[in-house]
């Protein structure tokens, strides 16, 4: 039985955005994993992961991010990597998929 009802994909990812864009982040493993991969749907989590990989490497620019995009970037590497802790198949794929990663 679900506590929490789904939230849909589009807020669950402009979420995850606004919370790693925020001049007050803190990486924070649990919280990221937990808000964002443990408690929302599988389509909602690979959108997560896959914006995440996108703004990572660099493929993505967005005018609303206030922050460096080499800083966007390492906050993203680092939500990947707490990702990947949950499922390395899913971050793999993500990153191959963006472009910059190896396919083997």
């Amino acid at each position: 039985m679900l506590i929490h009802l789904p939230s849909q994909v589009r807020k669950i990812v402009d979420s995850f955005l606004k919370h790693v864009v925020d001049p007050g982040f803190v990486y924070d493993t649990e919280y990221l994993t937990h808000t964002f991969f443990d408690r929302v749907r599988p389509s909602a989590r690979s959108k997560v992961v896959e914006a995440a990989a996108k703004f990572a490497v660099l493929t993505l620019g967005d005018t609303a991010i206030k922050i460096k995009p080499e800083a966007f970037a390492d906050r993203m590497a680092k939500c990947l990597r707490s990702f990947a802790e949950r499922d390395a198949d899913l971050v793999k794929k993500a990153v191959v998929r963006s472009g910059y990663g190896c396919k083997g």
